[in-house]
């Protein structure tokens, strides 16, 4: 590790950058500062990754030093020290889309403990973020992995947190805001700062979810605000990106403009190689989401069209009898793929055939699931007795 921190203390001194700004910038006292560079106590992750985002010039730099961190650590005895940094790698290479460095602390979690448990929940979430899993699959695997009775602190919490996840995706909100509370008190038992942090922004994400379902839209902007303005946020960049779709989505029916702003700051974050790359899934969400709120407000410009529920939204907005049609023939196609149809797509059947009864039906739909906020949409167009 002496090579390592020389090397950071010839970065600090070429870039004039002193303890104490050092310290400012991250959030610690100049001791602290002075004890790691010196090698006092060896860095946590996070920690290091902090600090390397001050002194690199560019991503390959960044993460050139990433790894010759990880090699040097292989050196360590302290199992449980190593044991801190892989549980603060996993959930920092998810968050920051990079796969490789992912793969890498999923392998060492296997080797640290008995079943490697808590990477196995971080494959999980990896796969569900490139789109692996269909319907409840992703609730399947992790209903399985519960099975094993995963009662270690990280892996209990982060295994309810994806089960909020997938209850969400699954539109079971009722049993979803059960989840939240029951994983609230769990995380409070956490001990290392940085995944205490991360749990509770997750957890902050799905209540502002929750409370947005729940037409308390208030509470829900308060708890966007307070991930956005975090000190760490831009560390967070996956669950930023979540919680500007949140806000967009939030403002679609009083503020469209600024939800086209929030919208913009969503695609932004795919411009990176990393992202675009290993969060496919997450990326069709957006466009879906973007062409949703655009559709909503009759702007039909730009939009991507890549989500088949959408487009069959954008083709039941239509004046021409021919494109409702085809929007119906759509709708018939997830009908027999899925089994269902979710209250969105009742609710564009109801706009393609202009049929008040069946608006009825998708805002009860909307209702029942526990979603409160959308079930102004049908309800918006019932007022206007369903004319587009």
């Amino acid at each position: 590790m002496d090579g390592l921190l020389a090397t950071l203390q010839k970065e600090l001194a070429r870039r004039n950058i002193t303890q104490t700004e050092l310290a400012k910038k991250m959030g610690v006292s100049v001791a602290t500062v002075n004890n790691q560079l010196n090698g006092v106590y060896r860095m946590k992750f996070f920690y290091f990754v902090k600090l390397i985002s001050c002194i690199s010039d560019n991503y390959s730099q960044f993460e050139r030093l990433i790894w010759e961190f990880l090699k040097e650590l292989q050196d360590t005895k302290n199992k449980n020290n190593k044991l801190e940094i892989v549980r603060e790698g996993l959930e920092w290479s998810l968050q920051n889309g990079n796969m490789q460095l992912l793969e890498y602390f999923i392998n060492e979690d296997s080797k640290l403990t008995d079943n490697g448990e808590l990477g196995k929940i971080y494959s999980l979430l990896a796969k569900r973020n490139q789109g692996l899993f269909k319907s409840l699959e992703f609730y399947d695997e992790l209903e399985t992995l519960k099975l094993h009775g995963y009662k270690r602190g990280e892996s209990s919490v982060l295994l309810r947190i994806s089960s909020i996840y997938a209850l969400f995706e699954s539109q079971s909100f009722n049993l979803f805001f059960h989840e939240i509370e029951k994983t609230m008190d769990l995380i409070e038992r956490i001990k290392n700062k940085y995944l205490k942090k991360a749990y509770t922004m997750r957890i902050k994400e799905a209540l502002a979810i929750a409370h947005m379902l729940k037409n308390e839209l208030s509470v829900a902007q308060k708890l966007c605000e307070e991930i956005l303005n975090d000190d760490d946020a831009e560390h967070f960049p996956l669950l930023v990106n979540s919680i500007n779709l949140l806000m967009a989505q939030m403002n679609l029916f009083t503020d469209y403009e600024k939800s086209l702003e929030y919208l913009r700051k969503t695609l932004m974050l795919f411009q990176k190689p990393n992202f675009l790359k290993n969060a496919k899934r997450r990326l069709k969400r957006v466009e879906a989401t973007h062409d949703f709120i655009k559709i909503v407000n009759k702007d039909f410009d730009g939009l991507f069209l890549t989500d088949r529920s959408e487009y069959a939204h954008f083709l039941a907005m239509q004046e021409e009898p021919e494109l409702n049609k085809k929007a119906l023939e759509i709708l018939e196609e997830l009908q027999k793929e899925n089994g269902y149809l979710t209250p969105f797509q009742r609710f564009y059947k109801a706009l393609a055939l202009r049929n008040a009864h069946l608006m009825k039906e998708a805002e009860e739909e909307f209702l029942i699931s526990g979603n409160r906020y959308y079930a102004q949409l049908p309800r918006m167009y019932l007022e206007a007795r369903v004319t587009v």
